[in-house]
């Protein structure tokens, strides 16, 4: 019996926030270690070539979902048909060469299929909200803001900070979107999903980082940067010079951690 295709593959004991097919195959969990073996029972008659291309493209995160339907799709013809055909040739559907054909009926009739995935379509906004989140999750302990998605003509910006292995240990994001108490003041941005690594707080580092972003923004015909922020870290945007707006306190059910508005005029 042939080894495993996924044999020396990482398999990590969690899933990303925005966990692709490809993630869900590899993760280190009884219900993935049981479609593994049924990938591999699938594979195992094919040529050694073939499974060397099956393992490549199934650990691949774009061609992922297009090799598993595929795999999927002959298994099903195998188990109806037989004998399947792969990439027949002389058989050209809409100019490509299909994926398999099999002989059906008393007449033995050539029969083509093809299979096909749908990709999901995300604008390139929601590509840099994603990509802040997958950073986010990769730093551990509570953050100084709670994530709050609100109306948004868009990610304007992202200012962070790297130790010298290039491992992100701050990070913050800004949109333009109207400050609550003073719609009239535009341009506004809200700074967003500000956290630094719990390890290395104290250091000086989030407070570079937010006198680098006032910086870039005051270059700005920006009016204002303001926040929902955590009471607890109040004292912390204080120092970089925040000024808390009077009776804007309150509290999520979702987290019982009191928060408050702070704004910083930028001109």
């Amino acid at each position: 019996m042939p080894p495993s295709i996924f044999q020396g593959v990482h398999l990590p004991q969690r899933l990303p926030r925005y966990a692709t097919l490809r993630d869900h195959l590899v993760l280190d969990y009884p219900a993935a270690a049981r479609l593994r073996r049924i990938v591999d029972a699938w594979v195992r008659a094919d040529p050694p070539a073939i499974r060397s291309k099956i393992r490549t493209d199934l650990l691949g995160e774009s061609s992922c979902p297009g090799t598993f339907s595929e795999l999927v799709l002959r298994e099903v013809l195998r188990q109806k048909f037989g004998a399947v055909q792969q990439e027949p040739k002389g058989l050209p559907v809409g100019g490509k060469t299909p994926d398999f054909a099999v002989r059906v009926g008393r007449l033995s009739k050539e029969v083509v299929f093809e299979s096909t995935t749908i990709v999901e379509k995300v604008n390139p906004l929601v590509h840099r909200r994603r990509d802040i989140m997958r950073r986010l999750d990769r730093i551990s302990g509570p953050w100084h803001l709670i994530p709050h998605w609100v109306p948004s003509t868009g990610l304007e910006s992202v200012l962070g900070a790297v130790d010298g292995a290039g491992r992100i240990v701050a990070i913050s994001s800004f949109y333009l979107t109207p400050y609550p108490p003073r719609p009239q003041a535009q341009p506004s941005v809200e700074l967003a999903f500000m956290a630094v690594d719990p390890a290395l707080q104290g250091r000086g580092i989030g407070s570079a980082v937010m006198a680098e972003a006032i910086r870039r923004l005051k270059a700005t015909d920006s009016v204002i940067l303001w926040a929902n922020a955590r009471d607890s870290a109040l004292r912390f945007y204080e120092r970089c010079g925040f000024t808390t707006a009077p009776g804007s306190g309150y509290t999520p059910p979702e987290t019982g951690r009191p928060h408050s508005l702070i704004e910083l005029d930028l001109v």
